[in-house]
């Protein structure tokens, strides 16, 4: 008796020890989802390309040959295991826009050290200039691009491409995704 129950002890240990060290479901920690949406409008006066980055989202970039800016609405989602850390999650998503060269970045980041307990997930919908080249890069999440008339370059680990383009130029990388690719070009 003594022998299985110092084996039934051992097991637990050795299942809570797995558990701990790669994250498994069986030790479940409740966890608080709050979302938010933004919309930015930013001036595209003499850009030639559009590079946006997030690691778990999705872009999309939809052309409008009639404007001259980029209307972008941001999806932010921040999961925690409290509604306060969330909260804390979602203050700690710092949104990034910067023009330099030529280039509209859109991209995020951590603006303080990410709590363990913290995940975030960014999307960004884009309304851009039809003339644009663009390069598109997300680790987990599907990209959609429609009627960009430039150089398209698009990147995810984990998620579907799908475009439709006239750029004489398509680059489009997935590891674990089907692609749909229409080139007029």
């Amino acid at each position: 008796m003594k022998y299985i129950t110092s084996c039934k002890v051992a097991l637990v240990s050795a299942i809570v020890c797995c558990c701990v060290t790669t994250g498994c479901s069986y030790i479940s920690i409740p966890r608080v989802k709050i979302e938010e949406q933004v919309t930015l409008t930013l001036p595209a006066e003499g850009a030639r390309s559009l590079d946006v980055q997030t690691h778990n989202g999705n872009v999309e970039i939809a052309a409008n040959g009639e404007i001259d800016e980029f209307v972008v609405v941001v999806k932010k989602q921040a999961r925690a295991r409290s509604m306060e850390r969330a909260a804390e999650c979602m203050e700690a998503i710092e949104l990034i826009t910067d023009s330099t060269g030529g280039r509209q970045r859109l991209a995020w980041k951590w603006n303080t050290a990410r709590a363990s307990d913290w995940s975030a997930s960014v999307s960004f919908d884009v309304e851009a200039p039809a003339r644009l080249s663009s390069a598109v890069k997300t680790h987990n999440g599907r990209i959609t691009v429609t009627g960009m008339e430039g150089d398209c370059h698009l990147i995810t680990h984990n998620g579907r491409v799908n475009a439709e383009t006239s750029g004489r130029k398509v680059e489009v990388e997935t590891h674990n995704g089907s692609i749909t690719l229409k080139n007029a070009g």
